[in-house]
């Protein structure tokens, strides 16, 4: 019985040492590998990259605004009656003193044409006594008496046909008419819209600017606009007016451009992107605008160097650089300070990298990097 418990712990003695011993030898081999993949490091990163360029930067002020006509009206009745008259279709085009509608005008168009025929014998009248007092023949009372009776019938004409003229609607301009909001037979109160007309050749950008800008902008100077309803085209405009005072809520001044709707592709009421065009332009170093980490505390870039190896050795590594950043246009922007025209960024995959990472240049694909980009409409 003792020398089979002297065989058992014998024979654990030994197990113990085996097990301690295997230990020993896995412990110093995962101790090697964490050396080794400490001497080589994290695996590079695929990148792209490019050069900073430097590019001459068009000064601009960009604003939003929003088009007018320059010639455009509600058209409405000066008195009120039953419409009795519709000459037009909506959306059609009209020139200037088409009729377009009227009221009942039945009364005053009697009445017209009853003061017309006594003006008629008045004006004879009046002539004959003309003829008259020239040879003596009558008395220069008796002629100033027909010379009023013709002058009385002569106003009472004008104001019926005024009369007339108030109860009908005709286009005080060429241009095109909107929807029908009055039909026949419905009564019209004064000033109540029946129809719009707008000129469509001509329209005005109206739009504001920060007061710091004032010294700026000049009548005269050109603007560039664009309108997401017509997202394939640019168009420019002239700066015709500025309004001589500055909003005191907003402490923003107004200005006025105008261009020709050559096409008629605009319409008044769109809701416009301005820049104005200042004649100034600056040169900044330029990078695209996917090589900026945007951070609150600053904005960065990582920049392409050869960085030294533990072993003494040198690899292609970045480093991050903080830069203060200018204007954008397009896939670019400018910088005002942090890099140097010619030193090399990285423009994506900067989402997996960190100081001192390794990478590994692949510019087989890059980002767009154009001051007038045309992605595809998806």
């Amino acid at each position: 019985m003792k020398t089979t418990m002297k065989q058992i712990l014998a024979g654990a003695a030994l197990g113990g040492v085996v097990l301690l011993g295997y230990g020993a030898i896995k412990f110093f081999q995962i101790q090697a590998a964490i050396a080794q993949h400490a001497n080589q490091g994290p695996p590079p990163q695929a990148v792209t990259t490019g050069k900073v360029e430097e590019f001459a930067w068009e000064q601009t002020i960009p604003t939003v605004g929003e088009l007018a006509p320059v010639r455009g009206a509600e058209l409405t009745f000066q008195s009120s009656g039953v419409i009795r008259k519709v000459d037009f279709t909506p959306g059609e085009k009209v020139e200037a003193g088409k009729l377009l509608v009227q009221l009942d005008v039945t009364v005053e168009q009697s009445q017209l044409e009853a003061a017309q025929a006594e003006l008629a014998l008045a004006e004879q009248e009046y002539q004959r006594y003309e003829k008259l007092l020239k040879n003596n023949a009558t008395s220069k009372s008796e002629f100033e008496k027909r010379l009023s009776e013709f002058r009385a019938r002569k106003a009472q004409v004008s104001s019926l046909q005024s009369t007339i003229d108030r109860r009908t609607i005709t286009a005080p301009f060429n241009g095109t008419l909107g929807t029908q909001k009055m039909a026949l037979g419905e009564y019209a109160n004064a000033g109540q819209s029946v129809v719009t007309l707008v000129d469509l050749s001509e329209l005005y950008v109206n739009f504001t600017v920060p007061e710091r800008y004032i010294r700026a902008v000049n009548s005269g100077d050109t603007i560039r606009f664009h309108s997401e309803a017509v997202p394939d085209r640019n168009f420019t405009a002239q700066i015709t007016s500025i309004e001589s005072m500055i909003a005191a809520n907003t402490r923003n001044i107004s200005l006025q451009a105008r261009t020709i709707n050559e096409d008629l592709t605009l319409l008044p009421g769109m809701f416009v992107e301005v820049e104005i065009v200042l004649p100034e332009t600056k040169h900044y170093p330029s990078i695209p605008v996917s090589s900026i980490q945007y951070a609150p505390y600053g904005n960065s870039v990582f920049v392409v160097s050869d960085l030294d190896a533990p072993d003494g050795g040198k690899y292609k590594g970045v480093l991050p650089r903080n830069v203060r950043l200018g204007p954008t246009k397009g896939d670019k922007i400018a910088v005002l300070s942090g890099v140097s025209v010619g030193e090399e960024i990285v423009t994506s995959g900067t989402f997996k990298l960190f100081p001192t990472a390794p990478v590994i240049v692949n510019n087989s694909v890059v980002p767009g990097d154009s001051f007038t980009p045309n992605p595809p409409n998806t």
